[in-house]
Parts: C-alpha cells; sequence; structure tokens
C-alpha cells in the first residue's frame, strides 16, 4: 500500500499509512524513505533515516542506498558522512553498489579528492558504474582536465564506455571551450568502440560546442547530418547557442512546424539581437 501510494505521487497518504503501522520492522521504515527520496523530499528522507536509526530500528542496504542518494542530491556531506560510519560499522563497504553510491555522495557534495581517494587507494573492485560516477562528478564540476584523464585510466583500466561515459566528457569539454577534442571523440564514438550508438543528445552537445565557439557552419552540418528527425527541443537548443554568438542561425520556424511558445521567444530573441 505505501509503495502504491508512493508509485502515485501521494505522499501524504504514503506518510499517514506508515504512521498507522509504524513498528521496529526495517521494511516499512526503508519504504518511506525511498517514497520520499524518489520523489524529491530528500530532506524528509534523510530526517526519517536518522530517526530510524535513533529508534534502534535495524537499518537495510537499501535504505542506506536511498539516504546516500539524498545526501548527494541536496547535497548534506555532514550526514553523508554519518552514513559512511554506518556502512563501515556493518561492513558493508565491501559492496559494490554501496562504494559507489559513497563515493557518488562526496563527488556530489563537493569532495573530489575523498571520492579519488576512496575510488583509486580502497576501491580494488572498480566497474563500469564506479568509473562513471567518478567522471560524471568531475564533468559537473567543471574539471575538463580530470575528466579526460579519468576517461583515459578508465579505458586503460579495459572498461567499456557507456553513452553516459560520452555525455559527461562531451560535457566537460563543452564547458570548457575544447572544439576539437570534442569533435574527435564524438568522430571516434562509433568507430571505436562496439555498442556505442550516437545518440540525438550526444550529436546535440557537440552541435551546441560548435555554435558556442562561433563555427555555426559546421553546427549547422552536423545539424542537418543527423539520422534523426530534429525535433523542437532540437532547434531551439541550437537556436539558443546561436543566441550566446549574437547570429542569426538559419532554420525557421516554418521549417521547425512547431507550436511551443518557447521557441517564438527563442526566434524573437534572436531577430531583436
Amino acid at each position: 500500500m505505501l509503495g502504491g501510494y508512493s508509485d502515485n505521487g501521494n505522499l501524504e497518504k504514503a506518510r499517514e499509512f506508515f504512521c498507522s503501522f509504524q513498528s521496529n520492522d526495517p521494511v516499512g521504515w526503508t519504504a518511506m524513505i525511498h517514497a520520499y527520496a524518489r520523489n524529491g523530499h530528500h530532506e524528509q528522507a534523510l530526517w526519517l533515516f536518522l530517526a530510524m536509526d535513533l529508534e534502534g530500528v535495524r537499518i537495510d542496504h537499501i535504505a542506506i542506498l536511498a539516504a546516500l542518494n539524498s545526501c548527494a542530491s541536496i547535497p548534506s556531506l555532514s550526514v553523508g558522512r554519518i552514513i559512511h560510519e554506518e556502512i563501515v560499522e556493518q561492513k558493508l563497504d565491501t559492496d559494490l553498489s554501496m562504494r559507489t553510491a559513497v563515493l557518488d555522495m562526496y563527488a556530489k557534495c563537493g569532495k573530489l579528492e575523498v571520492a579519488r581517494d576512496l575510488f583509486f587507494v580502497h576501491d580494488l573492485h572498480r566497474d563500469a558504474v564506479s568509473w562513471n560516477a567518478l567522471i560524471a562528478a568531475h564533468a559537473a564540476s567543471g574539471g575538463a582536465l580530470d575528466t579526460l584523464w579519468l576517461f583515459a585510466l578508465m579505458i586503460l583500466d579495459g572498461i567499456s564506455p557507456i553513452d553516459s561515459t560520452f555525455v559527461s566528457v562531451l560535457c566537460a569539454c563543452s564547458h570548457a571551450g575544447m572544439v576539437e577534442v570534442a569533435c574527435h571523440c564524438f568522430a571516434t564514438i562509433a568507430s571505436d568502440y562496439d555498442g556505442i550508438f550516437l545518440t540525438p543528445e550526444l550529436y546535440m552537445i557537440v552541435i551546441d560546442v560548435l555554435a558556442r565557439a562561433g563555427q555555426l557552419e559546421r553546427a549547422e552540418e552536423l545539424f542537418h547530418g543527423m539520422p534523426f528527425e530534429p525535433d523542437a527541443v532540437s532547434w531551439r537548443s541550437v537556436a539558443g547557442a546561436c543566441r550566446v554568438q549574437g547570429e542569426m542561425i538559419r532554420v525557421s520556424l516554418e521549417q521547425e512546424h512547431d507550436d511551443n511558445p518557447a521557441s517564438y521567444v527563442v526566434f524573437s530573441n534572436l531577430c531583436v539581437g
């Protein structure tokens, strides 16, 4: 019942149901923590997690992962450290998913050095998930060179990248204005990595890199050469990137066939720019 209410986003009913049978059974507590976390109520999830501990309820694997996710999302380093201590005390730090969640928490809380130490010093069984967590965190922080360095180490470690790996790498290049590096990485995806396909998201990141660098002809050429039908979001993304350069993109609303008001706002801004 609690899970059903949560799935429908009805947290008030879920909370009422939880309070009606609250006991030392960890299942209900875990379900409520997970409900808060998955619906974006991270502070409530952490408050309940700490209350669960104070009440002496046995904290299980799922509750800890949900709480770590909330710590990473807020972020809350102080609570994250408490949870990390709990993990070590329960000797759960041998679990790969748990170690990855701890690493992700420290990285998203801005403690990249701690995350790297955990990863390189303590994590002897690194997999694609843990590599991607570290790479994504460095990309989000704007550390393009560190992101590329970690990507290279990942390949040397014999771990195959996945779609999200390249999203992080290309986004890092975008933030740093590393146009040619982004283009080279994009060009090698399909040829050098089996099972990796050029998605619309990857195309749009590279197009954005080119457009923001003022290379509108290359951006337009890549845009029209996509093996996908560009949607309204794609058109607005390219138009917005060109707006940064103060230039008019060579497309029209008639080509776009889009009635979304946001499109008209973007193109109006282009015209007055």
